[in-house]
């Protein structure tokens, strides 16, 4: 919940609506099922980061070439050379990707799976994503869908198969990257959608919720 009562309820309503076995087994939503990580004490700092990783993602070109967006890749490429800098953010160039122009749902995922097979427990992982954003009417499920080069936003059954919902961000994080610190930026409309996601789902990644923007 964490200083989100109206959106945990309208959350909680939702599970209640499409079900689940957990909720068949009246199991509280508001508890993460992973094996929690080891609590740190006040004086036991997490141990120095031994290696960074980033996925920067800016997607320009779509399908609906109406929707092709001027300077998202520019963004991401600006967001490597930047993570790249020796002078900032001192990351190996080979440990960054960088996605721009046409990037697909699949290509997206692919990156991610590269980010959990690559990344640590100790490491540090950056993911920076700049698209188009869905709104919830748009979906059955009331769900918020990051648009791809190639999704289709009509019929809703297009947009469900063809796009990434901005859950399976959080949940990717959560369930498939090691790392124990990780940044996720998202630079699209209704990136909001994340914040709770982040705050009652993700697991160990940090403190604070993504910002609103």
């Amino acid at each position: 919940k964490l200083g989100h009562a109206n959106l945990a309820k309208y959350a909680l309503e939702q599970a209640k609506t499409f079900g689940s076995e957990a909720m068949g087994q009246g199991a509280t939503p508001f508890i993460l099922a992973a094996p929690p990580q080891p609590q740190l004490t006040k004086s036991a700092d997490l141990p120095p980061i031994q290696q960074k990783w980033a996925l920067a993602i800016g997607i320009s070109q779509f399908s609906d070439t109406s929707l092709n967006l001027q300077y998202t890749s520019k963004d991401a490429k600006d967001f490597s050379s930047l993570l790249a800098d020796p002078a900032y953010g001192r990351f190996k160039t080979k440990n960054i990707h960088t996605l721009t122009g046409q990037v697909t749902t699949r290509q997206i995922k692919e990156e991610l799976n590269w980010l959990a097979r690559m990344a640590g427990e100790n490491d540090l992982v950056v993911i920076f994503l700049a698209s188009h954003g869905t709104a919830r009417d748009l979906d059955t499920a009331d769900v918020n869908y990051v648009v791809t080069s190639d999704t289709e936003l009509t019929p809703q059954d297009s947009l469900f198969a063809t796009a990434l919902r901005m859950v399976d961000l959080s949940d990717i994080v959560r369930s498939r990257i090691k790392a124990r610190r990780t940044v996720l930026i998202l630079d699209t409309c209704h990136s909001g959608a994340a914040t709770v996601i982040a705050h009652e789902r993700a697991l160990g990644v940090a403190e604070a919720s993504l910002s609103q923007g």
